[in-house]
């Protein structure tokens, strides 16, 4: 999973100790595009297809922190174990959506983290929409080689 410039600043600053700040939820964003790193959850408005933004049904829905939705994996990361739904039936076509990403706001906020879906989600009208539980894992793994022998 990609993770922002936000994301990153704030996951390896709690990780040392020298943030401890964390949101009380995470907020699921369906978005129609891959952003970019430096991205906010206000730019990210613009990758959630304006059919969204307009119904009056859409809104990120939350993804609490702690043992209730998350468990820890033996490989280093940790996955959703609660299916995430959004609370009403969607009243216009939602379109193709390949992506998803994790803010800290319903509706605008940070970006913390994104991902491609498997297989995109299509929306209609009156669908149910939801992510079946084991479907979003957070990964720590370092691209770069450590300095210590």
């Amino acid at each position: 999973m990609p993770v922002s410039s936000y994301g990153a600043q704030h996951w390896a600053g709690l990780m040392v100790g020298l943030t401890g700040m964390l949101p009380t939820s995470y907020y699921v964003a369906l978005i129609n595009d891959e952003p970019g790193e430096g991205w906010d959850g206000t730019a990210l408005q613009t990758l959630e297809p304006p059919q969204l933004v307009s119904s009056t049904t859409y809104d990120r829905p939350a993804l609490a922190l702690g043992s209730g939705t998350w468990a820890m994996a033996d490989a280093g990361y940790a996955v959703c174990t609660t299916q995430l739904n959004w609370a009403q039936l969607p009243d216009v076509d939602w379109g193709s959506l390949p992506y998803f990403a994790i803010c800290d706001d319903h509706l605008a906020g940070n970006l913390w983290a994104w991902d491609a879906f498997t297989e995109p989600l299509t929306i209609t009208a009156g669908s149910t929409v939801s992510i079946p539980a084991g479907s979003i894992s957070i990964e720590l793994a370092s691209l770069l080689p450590s300095i210590a022998e």
